[in-house]
């Protein structure tokens, strides 16, 4: 059983009861999950594979998140572990056989380092190279290292994570700062995604129908669900969700439908509502700041 690490805060321990039973839905329970925290939030759900570690008895700076992580992860005797932020949706199903292919793939190569476990869109003219390319999945190296390292739900080789999280860093410091130290270290990024080199000029129906044509590891809403970083107060963003999921979410008391959200730019998002043309509605509103071809290849599988 893989071993799932989220980090979490005070600030943020809110959305975790949601983010859990994302998580245990769509891995089918096939995951053990432990949160890396602080003060315990009070409401907080826990099950026989889903536990709290209590880092320190307060964050004393944003500027030491890594070190808190660091002195707990240095620890343990797993070679490879996903990582992930807490508010950072599931929103497709496990797809465990090429979890299981990809870490055989690290395995046996000690030059990747880790794979980004969702899907990405990784454009035309930017270099890759296949490891493994079958009709409904595949392995491919990233040869492009800007955000090489990121808070995306990644799948590390630990002593890999465990250089990166060294230095006393923010969690943006940790993607930008440690991404440009990455560019030349020899290490190689995986992906498990449908499509490296798309064309986003290319025709829309076609790209949708290759993007969702091979699935990743375990797919996931490519904004994070809290929105307070991007100017929209105390909403939370369910933007690639089916709706049944939605509803089951607010249904479960998870989540209130008032404070529910399509998408985290503050111009264009929009006041989620269950009905069947929520997303295109979402879509006709959406300012040339955001890009449309991109969001509706990764989302409208989950719509049409």
């Amino acid at each position: 059983m893989i071993k799932v690490y989220l980090s979490s805060c005070d600030k943020t321990s809110h959305i975790l009861n949601t983010t859990i039973y994302l998580w245990k839905k769509f891995t089918n329970d096939k995951v053990d999950i432990t949160i890396l925290g602080f003060k315990k939030n009070e409401n907080l759900k826990l099950y026989d594979n889903v536990h709290f570690i209590k880092l320190a008895e307060s964050q004393e700076s944003i500027n030491l998140w890594s070190k808190y992580i660091y002195n707990y992860l240095k620890n343990i005797k797993d070679e490879f572990i996903i990582f992930a932020m807490d508010d950072e949706f599931p929103i497709d199903y496990l797809n465990e056989n090429l979890l299981n292919l990809t870490l055989s793939t690290l395995k046996n190569n000690n030059k990747y380092g880790l794979c980004n476990i969702g899907n990405t869109i990784y454009e035309k003219n930017r270099p890759f190279k296949f490891v493994i390319n079958e009709p409904t999945y595949n392995i491919w190296e990233r040869h492009a290292n800007e955000y090489k390292i990121n808070g995306q739900p990644v799948l590390w080789r630990t002593n890999y994570l465990l250089k990166q999280l060294k230095r006393n860093l923010t969690p943006w410091e940790f993607e930008l700062e440690n991404s440009k130290l990455a560019v030349n270290d020899n290490i190689i990024a995986l992906h498990t995604s449908s499509m490296p080199g798309i064309d986003l000029q290319q025709n829309i129906n076609e790209l949708k129908d290759l993007y969702n044509k091979k699935k990743p590891i375990l797919n996931f809403g490519n904004e994070t669900a809290l929105t307070g970083s991007r100017g929209i107060n105390n909403k939370i963003n369910v933007l690639g969700l089916k709706l049944k999921y939605i509803e089951e979410l607010i249904n479960h008391k998870l989540v209130k439908s008032e404070d529910l959200i399509f998408g985290l730019c503050k111009k264009c998002h929009i006041k989620y509502e269950n009905k069947k043309d929520i997303f295109k509605i979402y879509m006709n509103g959406l300012s040339s700041c955001c890009s449309k071809n991109s969001i509706f290849i990764r989302y409208n599988i989950y719509y049409s």
